[in-house]
């Protein structure tokens, strides 16, 4: 045993070498070629780091590169993610954009980040029309005559949109079947100056699949991701992107992120790609684009369950498994194993995870994020550097700019994997009645009261899943950087911040940035970064349970949407003086939870009727039965749950609310609540 474990570590060894030679020697051939010049107005390039950022001469040399880099990976054992052909479409110019009467009404927008940066959601309008992104299908709907008025078949499942004046933009991505292909993610672009008849004018294909996408005043921004393999060199439209425009950053790479920009009016655009790891999260200000990456804890832990399920399944499965993971096609693999885990009975499938599990809990898994740096000006996108710094990013909000800086908050912890149980085909669903107890409290005034939801109309089917759930090991630690994404350097920092316990949220409002870690309460920081230098903690609040999503409100007020002993809790804090914060109001839903914890697009408010709404489950069934309104005015009060099973958005188009679910939109007047329509799509 002795001999075979000195043997892998030779092996390990000589797999290292040989990748650090290769590097070497492409860092000695490869020549330095000076970046593109950035905008006016853009920060110098400079190398953070990096002492010689060099790209390709031609496509060749590149599939060379990632040739060699993806044999060292395989005898090294690290598997990266795999994805698969890219499939294209001819791009053809695209519609100008056509002014409608929008500015006479008074609508919600997709609940963004940062002001005049949109994100792309499933949900989109203009106060005249409503764009529904449903699988294969986008539904346009008159917001006034309240009626489907025509559909849009995309060549793809249906992302996400982005809606420019007369024209709307599909991001769409297809999974070719067969291991080993590379996806595809494409931008199709429609005239909808007459939403009646709605006119293809093109379409941007790229491989890879999707990480994050903006727009700027009609300027889409594509981040995607491709495995650092010969099969995964990125394309446009078929093409292999201009090798020149392809930097070498990471010394081992295991993916190729590409920044494409493609202005909707004229149909210019730009791409920029990097072979770093895998790309994790965005974040876009105005004049800059940062993307986040790090070695995923999760992706490795699958890998190596993926593995260890190898050893155990029978000879054919094991082998197959096998086979795809040498491949670098971790989908595969994991498609076969689920189809394998899901054939075997019970009893069986569970004593294979126990065996798996506790093999898996043997190993320690921990991450690092880098930051990358790109200055953005319409399609020239040009890339600046980047700055390494400690711990994991929680999500987008954990990254926001200030004047001139970046502030990061990062929990810094290793990690253990266990696998997650098989699930039970169907879960427990409601044929009755089912109810919502709602605890309403304005400083010492509390009252309660319940909410009858009626059951939803059929049943969902879930699967069984073969999946990882990762958790810290020992004792975490919380970090706020500041960084200088001119100088690409760190030049603040708070660190081990809330011991223990992990970022749950962050929003930066004017000076302060607040935070929310977690272990047994929830504690809600207020980081003062006025002084980048030396940011510190004026104040914190601790209270039971956590907040997911930050809102802020105006007048030092701060909404919390979060979760109190497995309730959903919506919280409104008074931060005015961050030196005392105090929470002086909360609704909590017993049994519910709500999309808006993870996703914030899910979270629309109306501040001139002080109105916030999301959609919340009823119960324990996990199935979202409705949107919530819940008035800000005096404290916090749950106005009314507008029943709709499925609805996992909702906006507004003058006094309509509407409610959206794939499968129909429901009509709401936003003073009564009472409902007036309810649209099928089909």
């Amino acid at each position: 045993m002795i001999g075979l474990f000195m043997a892998k570590v030779q092996l390990a060894a000589l797999a290292f070498t040989i990748t650090a030679l290769i590097f070497l020697l492409y860092s000695l051939s490869v020549p330095s070629v000076p970046q593109s010049p950035p905008p006016a107005g853009a920060p110098p390039a400079v190398s953070g780091g990096i002492k010689s950022l060099r790209n390709f001469s031609s496509y060749e040399e590149l599939v060379r590169f990632v040739s060699l880099v993806a044999e060292a990976e395989v005898a090294y054992g690290y598997v990266p993610f795999a994805v698969a052909p890219a499939v294209a479409w001819t791009a053809v110019p695209v519609a100008a954009q056509v002014a409608g009467d929008s500015a006479r009404r008074v609508f919600s927008t997709t609940n963004v980040q940062v002001a005049g940066v949109d994100e792309l959601d499933i949900v989109k309008t203009d106060g005249r029309i409503i764009a529904v992104a449903s699988g294969e299908r986008v539904y346009l709907i008159d917001a006034s005559a309240r009626r489907l008025i025509s559909a849009i078949k995309p060549n793809g499942t249906a992302e996400g949109l982005f809606l420019w004046g007369g024209v709307l933009a599909v991001v769409t991505v297809r999974y070719p079947i067969g291991g080993g292909a590379v996806a595809s993610t494409a931008l199709e672009i429609y005239d909808i100056s007459d939403p009646h008849a709605p006119a293809a004018r093109g379409a941007v294909v790229y491989s890879g699949t999707l990480v994050g996408a903006r727009m700027i005043n009609g300027t889409v921004y594509l981040v995607l991701s491709t495995p650092a393999r010969p099969e995964g060199v990125p394309r446009v439209n078929g093409a292999p992107i201009r090798p020149e425009r392809v930097y070498l950053v990471d010394p081992l790479p295991t993916s190729f992120t590409t920044v494409a920009a493609v202005d909707l009016n004229s149909g210019k655009m730009g791409e920029v790609s990097l072979l770093i790891s895998q790309a994790t999260w965005i974040y876009m200000s105005a004049t800059r684009l940062y993307v986040a990456s790090s070695g995923s804890p999760y992706a490795e832990a699958l890998a190596k369950a993926l593995g260890i399920l190898a050893d155990v399944a029978p000879g054919e499965v094991g082998a197959s498994i096998k086979s795809e993971l040498q491949r670098g096609n971790l989908t595969g693999a994991l498609k076969i194993a689920r189809s394998y885990i899901a054939s075997l009975p019970a009893a069986e499938a569970e004593e294979v995870l126990r065996r798996v599990s506790t093999a898996l809990s043997a190993y320690v898994f921990n991450e690092t994020t880098r930051i990358h740096v790109f200055s953005v000006r319409g399609v020239d996108v040009a890339y600046q550097g980047y700055v390494d710094l400690q711990g994991r990013v929680l999500d987008q909000f954990s990254l926001e700019e200030y004047k001139g800086y970046l502030i990061v908050a990062t929990t810094a912890s290793n990690y253990t994997a266990s696998l997650v149980e098989p699930k039970p085909i169907l879960p427990p669903i409601p044929t009755t009645d089912v109810g919502i107890n709602v605890l309403e409290c304005t400083g010492s005034q509390c009252s309660e009261r319940r909410v009858v939801i009626r059951p939803p109309p059929s049943p969902p089917y879930w699967p069984p899943v073969f999946d990882v759930v990762i958790t810290p090991k020992g004792e975490s630690l919380n970090n706020v950087f500041v960084v200088s994404p001119a100088e690409l350097r760190v030049v603040g920092r708070l660190g081990g911040l809330a011991k223990g316990e992990r970022i749950y949220a962050a929003r930066l409002i004017g000076d302060l940035f607040f935070l929310v870690t977690f272990r047994q309460v929830d504690p809600l920081y207020a980081v003062d970064v006025s002084n980048p230098e030396k940011p510190a903690v004026l104040g914190f609040l601790k209270i039971p349970g956590y907040s997911e999503y930050l809102h802020p409100l105006g007048g030092g007020m701060l909404l919390g949407v979060g979760v109190e002993d497995g309730s959903l809790k919506v919280s409104l804090f008074d931060a005015s003086n961050p030196r005392d914060i105090k929470e002086v109001a909360y609704v909590k839903m017993e049994g519910s939870r709500s999309p808006a914890l993870f996703d914030h697009h899910a979270f629309t408010i109306r501040p001139d009727k002080r109105l916030v709404m999301i959609p919340v489950t009823a119960g324990h069934y996990g199935i979202p039965a409705g949107i919530a309104a819940i008035s800000f005015s005096e404290g916090l009060k749950l106005l009314y749950l507008m029943e709709h099973w499925g609805a996992v958005r909702s906006l507004y188009v003058n006094n309509t609310v509407f409610t959206i679910a794939t499968d129909s939109v429901k009509m709401f007047d936003i003073d009564t609540f009472k409902e007036l329509a309810e649209i099928p799509l089909r």
